[in-house]
């Protein structure tokens, strides 16, 4: 079954620019999963409690007072 659809040139350049973009980040996280150990091995939760405690000594982390307010600052996300 040949199935065929007509579109317009800047609808394909703007097709092309998306796959482009979505190919950019697909070797993003392909390259992370390269680097990091097998998802839930013991060497991925050592590496990742590392991670964690280098980020929370840069001061990467946030507060929250209760659950309401982690709730209300994950619906702005």
């Amino acid at each position: 079954m040949n199935q065929s659809i007509t579109i317009s040139s800047n609808s394909f350049n703007s097709l092309l620019t998306r796959m482009s973009r979505l190919e950019k980040l697909v070797e993003k996280v392909l390259e992370k999963m390269e680097k990091e150990p097998p998802c839930g091995t013991s060497a991925w939760w050592d590496y990742s409690e590392k991670r964690a405690d280098a980020e929370i000594k840069m001061g990467k982390y946030k507060t929250f007072e209760n659950g309401e307010e982690y709730l209300k600052y994950l619906k702005t996300l």
